[in-house]
């Protein structure tokens, strides 16, 4: 087989897949001293047979037969080798997919195992060092009626519109006023929402206007990119420091991500001690903001 058929071959998706799970097999050597020094030899532990068994009687119902299990055995001994093959050549070179999909894959052998679970002092302590990262915004339990700008013809009628419906709001309450205003598709209750999320939803105005505005009573109208608002402020909740309780789960994440960037951040300074990095900038690029390589 010549090497541009090869070539075409290795732009299978599967094979793709195939040569990316070879960088899973090779990241370890590259990332630990002792893999490094490790056999090449293709080694089928005990433990993947019996792993392949499970799944095979998953498939079939019943557990396989010998002759099924050696069967599957071959055919993983046989991807095996085709990968090895593959990386081998250089196939993945020059292909900037399977480049992607390596590198995705190397970065997550880089990652390494989550190790231990974080201990309830350790979130605790993170939460203590990191706490603006936590903090809750304020939030508002509001209703909204519009006066839809593309159901009034011009700024006047817009205008005239939003006046006559301010009439009807006078003295009114919140289920009083449930069937008035232009039809959309906002939503006319907004419950327990951050304010800087309606201003991204709604607007600015319409945000500031929530921050100040008086309890139970119709304020507007207010410009939004919709038309005109008029706004019922039922609840106001400020932001201040989370508790413990309620943020934990987001503690425990932010921390999780956080060891897994440094073990990221390890395993690729152990590559640049194994792949020296020299970038030769082209006479009179902007100097770069980093070197390459340390």
């Amino acid at each position: 087989m010549n090497r541009s058929l090869l070539r075409r071959l290795v732009s299978e998706p599967l094979l793709q897949l195939l040569v990316a799970g070879a960088a899973i097999f090779g990241g370890y050597a590259l990332l630990s001293p002792s893999g490094a020094r490790a056999s090449r030899a293709i080694v089928i532990d005990a433990e993947f047979v019996r792993s392949l068994s499970r799944g095979l009687a998953r498939r079939l119902g019943h557990a396989p037969t010998r002759a099924q299990l050696e069967r599957a055995v071959e055919r993983h001994v046989e991807e095996e080798l085709y990968v090895r093959g593959a990386v081998a050549l250089g196939l993945a070179r020059g292909d900037a997919i399977v480049r992607r999909r390596l590198a995705q894959k190397m970065r997550f052998v880089a990652e390494g195992p989550e190790g231990p679970p974080p201990r309830e002092a350790e979130l605790r302590a993170y939460l203590a060092a990191h706490p603006r990262r936590f903090r809750r915004p304020p939030r508002v339990t509001f209703r909204q009626l519009l006066v839809a700008r593309d159901k009034h013809a011009g700024a006047v009628e817009l205008r005239a519109a939003a006046t006559r419906l301010a009439a009807r709001l006078s003295g009114l309450g919140a289920s009083s006023a449930s069937g008035l205003g232009d039809a959309s598709l906002l939503p006319r209750h907004y419950r327990r929402r951050a304010l800087d999320r309606v201003g991204r939803e709604l607007g600015a105005a319409i945000a500031r206007r929530l921050r100040d505005a008086p309890l139970e009573r119709w304020s507007g109208p207010v410009a939004s990119p919709y038309g005109l608002h008029f706004v019922y402020l039922e609840r106001r909740e400020p932001g201040g420091a989370a508790a413990f309780a309620e943020v934990r789960a987001e503690v425990r994440a932010a921390l999780l991500a956080e060891r897994r960037a440094a073990r990221r951040a390890r395993s690729l300074e152990r590559l640049r001690a194994r792949f020296p990095v020299k970038v030769h900038w082209p006479h009179g690029a902007p100097a770069p903001a980093v070197t390459a390589s340390r």
